[in-house]
């Protein structure tokens, strides 16, 4: 397990005593001196549980784990874990800019310059809209198509790694804990 900021200060959560010093990027005294920053912090906001801090950062570390894991592994096929989840989202079928921004929960500029590079590495295709020749949909090329099919095994395999961390009874749990999460997420926006 890689900890992007490993604390072991009892405050937080206590290192993993198998862990070794570079699972962690941070050194000794680097991770004495963010225990210190968060304590000052909740000196100052004594409302806020050190706990909920403690699993926010732990939270925070695993995602960002997972996400350099996912994107080394996409990197192998010249694609990014965005682009792939693009790429998979237009499996649904030609689709708006506008509703593939709503779906991805991006811009729709930040979703044109996405689509930019998927076309001009021809994964896709700006196609007329039959129904709004006004309107453009965003269709996978045969390109597209093969990407995904060459990757998709490997990923649900990957994915698949899930079921050998946890047990059955864990994934339903965590899945809850995830959803509970992004619900009160979205209640504070």
């Amino acid at each position: 397990m890689l900890l992007i900021i490993c604390i072991p200060n009892d405050i937080f959560w206590s290192m993993d005593k198998t862990m070794s010093n570079k699972e962690c990027l941070l050194d000794e005294n680097e991770r004495e001196a963010m225990a210190g920053v968060y304590q000052e912090l909740l000196l100052d906001h004594p409302q806020i549980s050190p706990s909920a801090i403690a699993t926010a950062l732990c939270f925070m570390d695993v995602s960002a784990h997972f996400n350099l894991t996912q994107d080394a592994f996409f990197a192998t096929f010249g694609l990014t874990s965005g682009r792939f989840s693009l790429l998979l989202l237009l499996k649904l079928g030609p689709i708006t800019l506008t509703k593939l921004a709503k779906l991805a929960k991006v811009s729709k500029a930040t979703m044109t310059q996405f689509i930019d590079g998927l076309e001009k590495d021809k994964f896709v295709l700006r196609v007329n809209d039959p129904k709004d020749k006004r309107t453009k949909l965003v269709t996978l090329t045969k390109k597209g198509i093969a990407i995904l099919k060459k990757v998709m095994p490997q990923h649900l395999a990957r994915l698949e790694l899930f079921n050998k961390i946890l047990n059955n009874d864990e994934v339903k749990h965590f899945l809850s804990y995830l959803q509970k999460i992004a619900n009160g997420l979205d209640r504070t926006n």
